[in-house]
């Protein structure tokens, strides 16, 4: 019995030097192949490293202010983003999901500057009908309807207040051109 517990002993023994040889010789292996290698990757591993953060700061450049601040759930920002993407064919579903976030009333605000372009245009509109010669009244209706597309309807304005005062032409022309 003596005799078996020695040799079961000496197995563990012979198997844990076993195993110290082979993790031994795996670790020389793994160090000898960085030592071949060493020259090649751990230099191209810095180029690339170093050329990843040239453009990621490049790129973070680029990238509009607006954005951060948009996603950064800034209120105004997000107004000022879906004026500017009013155009775009996914401003409702832009404007739908930024409802979500903030709420109905980002759309109110969203149109107000049109909401006070129309209100203003029907007051002037209402002040050309007791005087229809009123050239700033003409002038400026050309100017509001120029700013909400209608180019055809603000031609008209401007046609009508060069009859009342031919040189407006020419002032447009200096305003333009300060």
């Amino acid at each position: 019995m003596a005799k078996r517990k020695k040799r079961s002993s000496l197995r563990k023994k012979e198997q844990t030097i076993v195993k110290e040889v082979k993790k031994q010789s795996f670790l020389q292996h793994v160090f000898s192949i960085k030592d071949e290698y060493v020259y090649f990757v751990i230099p191209i591993t810095a180029f690339a490293l170093v050329l990843f953060l040239i453009l990621n700061i490049t790129v973070s450049q680029l990238v509009n202010p607006l954005y951060y601040k948009v996603a950064n759930e800034d209120g105004g920002a997000t107004v000022e983003m879906l004026i500017l993407s009013k155009h775009l064919p996914e401003f409702k579903g832009m404007l739908a999901m930024q409802e979500k976030i903030f709420g109905p009333s980002i759309e109110g605000e969203v149109f107000q500057r049109e909401i006070q372009r129309n209100d203003r245009i029907g007051a002037l509109e209402a002040l050309l009908q007791k005087n229809p010669k009123a050239r700033d009244v003409l002038y400026t209706l050309y100017k509001l309807y120029n700013e909400n597309g209608e180019k055809g309807r603000a031609r008209e304005y401007l046609d009508r207040a060069k009859e009342v005062d031919p040189t407006i032409s020419t002032q447009i022309t200096q305003m333009e051109n300060r």
